[in-house]
């Protein structure tokens, strides 16, 4: 068989296929081999320009996975296709949505054409809502009192400091040329020698169009772990972590404190309602063992809050100040925004071919049934500690007197801390990620 690494892939890496030689067999056929649309149109280009981008993409995608199937002869393929997802978050237009959808249905029906399986098995693991704006995670649980962040150097708060009122003068109050400039440079000269209130009374004129700016003068991204209780584990997860003694570094909750906090914490989160719909924010709020048991448990984040029914997206750290408007403190709209969708819980899938029966699924299934089902179908025993099941009730009657058989599952080993990538190529990783939204 072969494999061909796509989304995700740093863009310098040329090590991206196996066998090693597929990548020379691609681009002797098809010409370079590029395996994500550009990082820098992603996040500046226009929407028009991202569809088209992408679309192209996907297709060139989708040919050279039919050409390596016929050239290798394999019996399953499997192709990630990406399009749907970034149009949703990239895309403002529900049109441009709907076409990203329309090219996705035309690239499958190139697929099947072209590789005539027996079966096909069309899966989302995950589903797609839109936004309408961004809840402040981090603003929540540093006015709570759980997490401390380090104060920015001087030279950075001056640099902030201007930028906000550059935006500030110019976008909200019209000011522009050396007018602008002047007063600019007297606010920042005043402004440290003024009474508290009065300090405290231009912040809130502020913020009344550039949320939290304040804060993102004087503080950084990153939280003071000898003083904070609590921190987040990264940008969009809502995974929340405890900064236990003996788990962190600088850890500053005992052992024993661990479970009281947690379930102090989760009464909290539970109380968040939506500014618009006075609906609980988050549809679950889950305690660590209640999610996850092996041997890695230990490593799991203590928190992990669901607010993928929502329609604000979680956020744990705001590294550049926006203009917006503020809802119920830690609610907030953009005016730039720059992601117009994101996650929602259930995904589909759709099975067809004469391995299933016809019909519409009754109740959930999880995504980790789906590899079951699949070694089923291909007579491979299923892994004993696999958490997926086989779906045998959606399987064609003459496939029920089948037997799903079973294996010992893979010995727990130590995980390897480390990396496979060079700093530059982990920081291309990194790029192309923040462009898409995920991180920042």
């Amino acid at each position: 068989g072969f494999m061909v690494c796509g989304f995700g892939t740093p863009d310098s890496v040329r090590d991206l296929t196996w066998p090693s030689d597929v990548l020379a067999w691609i681009e002797s056929r098809f010409g370079p081999y590029i395996p994500v649309v550009p990082t820098e149109l992603l996040r500046s280009g226009k929407p028009e320009v991202i569809l088209a981008a992408e679309k192209e993409h996907q297709a060139r995608l989708v040919e050279i996975a039919v050409g390596l199937a016929n050239h290798y002869q394999v019996e399953v393929l499997a192709i990630n296709l990406m399009l749907t997802d970034h149009a949703n978050h990239k895309l403002p237009q529900m049109e441009l949505v709907h076409e990203a959808y329309l090219q996705s249905d035309a690239d499958i029906g190139t697929l099947i054409n072209s590789f005539s399986p027996d079966n096909v098995m069309l899966i989302s693991d995950h589903g797609s809502s839109r936004l309408k704006g961004d809840f402040f995670l981090n603003v929540w649980l540093r006015e709570h009192g759980y997490c401390t962040y380090l104060d920015h150097a001087p030279a950075q708060q001056a640099a902030a400091f201007n930028g906000i009122l550059k935006d500030w003068l110019q976008y909200q109050k019209g000011w522009s040329g050396r007018s602008e400039k002047a007063l600019r440079r007297l606010i920042r000269t005043v402004l440290p020698h003024m009474p508290k209130d009065a300090q405290r009374r231009f912040w809130a004129e502020i913020e009344k169009s550039i949320p939290f700016a304040e804060s993102h003068v004087r503080l950084s991204t990153k939280p003071d772990y000898t003083r904070t209780t609590i921190f987040p584990g990264s940008l969009y997860s809502g995974l929340l972590y405890l900064n236990v003694v003996g788990r962190e570094p600088t850890g500053v909750i005992s052992p024993d404190e661990r479970k009281a906090t947690a379930s102090k914490l989760r009464r909290e989160l539970s109380e968040i309602r939506e500014p618009d719909t006075a609906q609980p924010l988050f549809t679950n709020v889950f305690l660590s063992d209640e999610l996850y048991a092996g041997p890695a448990a230990s490593h799991a984040p203590d928190i992990v809050v669901d607010a993928y029914s929502s329609q604000w997206n979680i956020r744990t750290r705001q590294p550049a100040a926006h203009r917006g408007k503020v809802h119920s403190r830690y609610f907030v709209t953009f005016d730039n925004h720059r992601d117009f969708g994101w996650h929602s819980p259930n995904g589909v899938f759709v099975f067809a071919g004469p391995s299933f029966r016809c019909g519409q699924v009754v109740g959930e299934n999880c995504l980790m049934d789906i590899p079951a089902t699949l070694l089923h179908l291909y007579g491979v025993p299923l892994p004993m500690d696999w958490d997926g099941r086989v779906l045998v009730e959606l399987l064609a009657p003459e496939m029920h007197g089948q037997p799903v058989r079973t294996q010992p599952g893979d010995a727990e080993q130590e995980s390897v801390v480390g990396s496979a990538y060079s700093v530059e190529e982990a920081d291309s990783i990194v790029r192309h990620l923040r462009a898409l939204g995920y991180l920042d």
